[in-house]
């Protein structure tokens, strides 16, 4: 990936979606919000004359503050992964992506995340998981539209869904997903 400027900028009586508006043209690859406060990242082969100036201009016509630090080249992923946390849904389902064993829960999905969407952090990926509970997915034929990890169609499969159909735009989410079924790291307790 590279190294990476991280760019804070604030000014009292703005919100980060103003400073977002008035930024969010320039080459920056990421952003974060925290509070009144932007945080903007661009690589460091992005962050050029032609780019300073710009960014300078809109910074002093709007009297906007700015902090800059380097970001050295990192293995994001890794980092990620590293602090992934175990989700708990409804004391029915447990989501790991380590070696833990959640023998309470009924549904235990081992997944690695890979920089892909559906862990469960997510509040649309834990409501559709705990939505899914209270459906009879036997002989059923199911989409999951922009799969990410794949976790939707597994818990359906688990559930005896027939036929599981994942689709995604993002190579990443088809490679992983394949991977995570393959393996099919998941298990299911019987009381």
């Amino acid at each position: 990936m590279g190294d990476y400027w991280c760019y804070t900028f604030w000014k009292n009586g703005y919100d980060s979606d103003l400073i977002l508006g008035l930024v969010g043209h320039l080459p920056f690859d990421t952003f974060e919000e925290e509070g009144e406060k932007l945080k903007a990242y661009i690589p460091s082969e992005d962050c050029d004359d032609l780019f300073q100036d710009s960014l300078n201009i809109i910074l002093d016509e709007y009297q906007i503050s700015k902090n800059k630090t380097f970001i050295p080249n990192q293995n994001w992923n890794q980092n990620w992964e590293n602090q992934f946390s175990p989700i708990f849904i409804e004391d029915q389902i447990a989501i790991s992506s380590g070696d833990e064993s959640y023998s309470s829960y009924p549904i235990h999905i081992l997944i690695n995340p890979n920089m892909t969407f559906g862990t469960g952090h997510h509040q649309t990926t834990h409501l559709m998981l705990k939505t899914m509970l209270d459906i009879n997915w036997e002989g059923t034929s199911v989409l999951d539209f922009g799969c990410g990890t794949g976790i939707l169609g597994i818990f359906a499969a688990m559930r005896q869904a027939d036929k599981i159909l994942a689709l995604d735009i993002d190579e990443r989410s088809l490679v992983n997903t394949k991977k995570i079924l393959n393996s099919i790291k998941y298990h299911q307790n019987t009381k």
